[in-house]
């Protein structure tokens, strides 16, 4: 396929990963609008009038003939798709796609955002035969991974997918919890590192040293200069480890070129003034997910909210992010971080009812020990 043109497309979710790819997909050329059917979610800034704004904003104009919310869907009848777009969380994806199963048939190219979900698990959802190609975006739309068997349904992800940044196709799917990560996650484990800094300077020059880093530019320790020459070796520890443990994950040469793509589009973002890291962090962070599993081990707490969990939940998850955060530093946790978001995304299909969601602490110690990664003990 080297066209949209005439495509049904049925687009099912406007969240963080949602939109950007919602946008420039009504920017082509050989999109009409009133092909594509757009499902809105219906919590702030995800709902109707919220995509409505950003579309605005992005200069495409209405009338959105076919965009409903998620709660007024029943009233429309089901289309025919060519392309699904599935773009929830992935607690709502079989019910989602559940829903809409009447508008996919075997020769519809089924694509999903959701983590932790494979291939074979959306076949249960539906009763056809979609062509199903995952995708793996992030924040800050830096690259995304795709994986998928139908070469037809690959070429067609990739011209959706044109807002998410640079493709990188992956040959099996198992590589996508890697990935997850190592790319999916990571924005908010950088966040975190940044954050860990004492105050405003600090962290600017942090994300200064790391901009350095992510580009390949030499840095000098500035010998002599007391805290920056401590910022500048804790940002080069930090790189040095996210690099090897996104290498580890996803070969040499394209673990470093996603890792500062991944690096460098984080630090964009965080330098707009839109963000600080700390709510940059609860964008990426999600109940059950694999960034959470992450940043536990970087010390970071979940929201203190009813809704992230029970009570027991929530005290184990406290008790595991005071435990990581007296033993490790931001910089030296990366590696168990990376590592804990890919294990989660590998249980994810498991429906983990425990209070820490099914991570597995002693497996994650052992693959960090493994990987011969220096723990020294965090220091104030």
């Amino acid at each position: 396929m080297t066209t949209l043109a005439n495509k049904q497309i049925l687009f099912l979710g406007t969240g963080e990963m949602g939109q950007p790819c919602l946008v420039e997909l009504l920017k082509r050329t050989d999109v009409n609008p009133t092909d594509v059917t757009i499902i809105t979610g219906t919590s702030a800034g995800k709902d109707k009038a919220a995509v409505e704004a950003r579309l605005e904003v992005a200069g495409i104009s209405p009338p959105y003939p076919n965009m409903t919310s998620r709660t007024e869907v029943k009233n429309h009848p089901p289309v025919e798709a060519d392309i699904v777009i599935l773009a929830v969380k992935p607690n709502y994806a079989k019910e989602v796609l559940s829903q809409h199963k009447a508008a996919i048939s075997d020769n519809t190219t089924l694509i999903s955002m959701a983590a932790g979900k494979m291939s074979s698990d959306y076949l249960t959802y539906v009763t056809t035969n979609p062509k199903v190609v995952r995708i793996m975006p992030h924040l800050p739309k830096a690259a995304y991974a795709l994986y998928g068997t139908d070469e037809e349904a690959i070429q067609t992800t990739q011209m959706v997918c044109g807002g998410l940044g640079e493709g990188f196709r992956l040959e099996e799917e198992d590589v996508m919890h890697g990935y997850t990560g190592a790319a999916g996650s990571m924005p908010a484990f950088i966040a975190r590192f940044i954050d860990s800094f004492a105050n405003k300077t600090a962290q600017k020059q942090a994300s200064e040293q790391l901009r350095k880093l992510a580009s390949n530019t030499p840095t000098k320790h500035e010998e002599g200069q007391g805290a920056i020459e401590g910022i500048t070796k804790r940002c080069t520890a930090f790189y040095k480890n996210g690099l090897k443990i996104s290498q580890h994950y996803l070969d040499d040469k394209r673990g470093e070129k996603i890792f500062q793509a991944t690096l460098a589009g984080t630090l964009d973002d965080l330098s707009t003034g839109q963000f600080t890291p700390e709510t940059y962090i609860e964008k990426v962070r999600s109940k059950k997910g694999t960034t959470n599993a992450g940043l536990l081990y970087m010390g970071s707490k979940p929201p203190q909210d009813p809704a992230w969990g029970t009570q027991e939940q929530l005290s184990a998850q406290n008790a595991m992010a005071i435990k990581y955060d007296a033993k490790l530093k931001p910089e030296n946790a990366i590696t168990y971080a990376v590592i804990a978001a890919a294990e989660r995304s590998a249980g994810a299909a498991q429906d983990a009812n425990d209070p820490l969601y099914g991570i597995d602490d002693t497996t994650i110690n052992a693959l960090a020990e493994d990987l011969v990664i220096k723990l020294p003990n965090h220091t104030p």
